[in-house]
């Protein structure tokens, strides 16, 4: 992650940062940009952890992936952007998300750290609370 030393820094991390959306919003039909487990929040000294597990898990199950957003408070936004095309791209997807949320309960964080659950995380709340 790059960090702002100036304003001038600041400003350039804050385009890159909203120039991420419409970016991915942008790929070609055979990508889709999935928000299955970009809401995950952790203890703000476990982010580094988080991060690094989260690239390992989606690079494990083939899953592309971009992260960004508000690091600063234990929470950034994860994006798979799956090759749609690709026979089993779903049950990678699926796997993707449990592996990454026991990860997250494992480093003391929620699956669900600002969109709320609904139908997409609901089953993880059993994991997160018993």
């Amino acid at each position: 992650m790059d960090s702002a030393y100036s304003e001038e820094a600041a400003q350039r991390l804050w385009t890159i940062r909203h120039a991420a959306s419409p970016i991915i919003a942008g790929l070609p039909d055979s990508r889709r940009s999935l928000q299955v487990i970009e809401d995950a929040c952790v203890p703000i000294d476990r982010m580094g952890e988080y991060i690094r597990l989260v690239r390992s898990a989606a690079t494990a199950r083939e899953v592309p992936m971009v992260m960004f957003g508000h690091a600063g408070d234990g929470h950034v936004h994860v994006n798979l952007i799956p090759e749609v095309g690709r026979a089993g791209w779903e049950a990678s997807v699926a796997a993707l998300l449990e592996d990454v949320t026991g990860a997250v309960i494992e480093l003391g964080g929620t699956p669900t750290g600002e969109h709320g659950d609904g139908r997409l995380r609901a089953h993880t709340l059993r994991r997160l609370y018993g």
